[in-house]
C-alpha cells in the first residue's frame, strides 16, 4: 500500500473515531487538547479548524494526492504534478 493511501486511511479512521466520541473526552491526549483536523490558536485561546489542505494532529501534515482543499475532502482530476494540495488542479484554470 502507498504512503498517501496508508495516510488516507489513517486520516479517515482517525475522524471517525474523534467525531464518534465525545470531543471533550477523546481529544485531551492531543496537543492542547485539539482533536484532529484542528490546532490551538494562542491569540484566540482555543482550537480551531485546519486551513485548506492541511490535516492530522496539529494540521502539520499536507492533503496527499489526490486529495486537496478543506479537510483534504476533494479529489484532483488530474496529474500528482499539476494538483496543489490546497486548490486542486492548476493546469487549465
Amino acid at each position: 500500500m502507498s504512503v498517501s493511501k496508508i495516510n488516507v486511511v489513517l486520516l479517515l479512521y482517525i475522524a471517525f473515531y474523534c467525531f464518534g466520541r465525545s470531543q471533550a473526552q477523546y481529544c485531551k491526549s492531543f496537543p492542547n487538547g485539539c482533536c484532529p483536523f484542528t490546532k490551538w490558536d494562542p491569540k484566540g485561546g482555543r482550537c480551531v479548524e485546519c486551513k485548506a489542505g492541511y490535516y492530522w494532529i496539529d494540521c502539520n501534515r499536507t492533503c496527499p494526492y489526490p486529495h486537496y482543499g478543506r479537510k483534504c475532502k476533494q479529489n484532483c482530476t488530474c496529474s500528482e504534478e499539476v494538483c496543489n494540495f490546497i486548490t486542486g488542479c492548476t493546469e487549465g484554470k
